[in-house]
């Protein structure tokens, strides 16, 4: 099952609680999902990399913490980093680096080129619409209002809280279906990555949103 977390809009990556307006924009916030565990007091525990920024990272906790002591965030296949806990409230916690700058910025890489299309989606443009959907997974079905999409993905509200896994298949009338995957969750708000190339979905949605066969192509049609 994903874990769920806030839209990349309204999340701040940084592990220290925002001070002002200046503090929140201090450093690019970047949404990401990635499995990983923290390694402290003899311990390994389960978590989700759910933002990251330059400052600090925050994740989804799998269970309890409660170690303020040198603490060591490994994530599967890529290099690890020292951290310490900044702030922990129920299931989500934030942590600032313990290590250097190049190292902080070497990690931060390692992710965005195992997740490029994750760190990549917002560089296409969106379209708010309210359109009726249905979102399809693990033998679940929600009904759904597509809040606002893109050539990569979407912003969609689903009618009543639903379990779902991190495929989807988000159906659109007059579309079709869209296939995708979880990379956020905030209650009954969820965003969804396509699967599909950017080029494929801008084809299907250009006649009716413009914008996005633009945003791809150059040029409207």
């Amino acid at each position: 099952m994903i874990a769920t977390t806030k839209p990349a809009e309204t999340v701040d990556a940084d592990a220290d609680a925002p001070r002002g307006p200046l503090d929140r924009q201090q450093h690019l916030r970047r949404s990401i999902l990635v499995s990983a565990r923290l390694l402290a007091d003899d311990r390994s525990v389960p978590c989700q990399i759910v933002n990251l920024s330059a400052g600090g990272i925050r994740v989804r906790l799998d269970e309890p913490f409660g170690s303020e002591g040198p603490t060591t965030l490994k994530v599967d296949g890529q290099d690890s980093i020292r951290v310490e806990l900044a702030w922990c409230r129920d299931d989500l916690a934030g942590f600032r680096y313990a290590a250097g700058p190049k190292v902080i910025q070497a990690f931060i890489e390692s992710l965005e080129q195992a997740q490029p299309s994750v760190m990549e989606q917002r560089r296409h443009v969106r379209c708010s619409v309210l359109w009726s959907a249905s979102v399809f997974s693990g033998g679940q079905t929600a009904e759904a209002v597509v809040l606002n999409l893109s050539a990569s993905g979407a912003k969609i509200r689903l009618v009543q809280p639903t379990e779902l896994e991190d495929r989807v298949m988000v159906s659109m009338p007059r579309f079709g279906d869209f296939p995708g995957r979880l990379v956020w969750r905030n209650e009954c708000e969820i965003g969804v990555e396509f699967l599909d190339p950017p080029e494929r979905i801008a084809e299907l949605l250009g006649g009716t949103l413009p914008r996005i066969r633009q945003d791809i192509t150059g040029q409207i049609e």
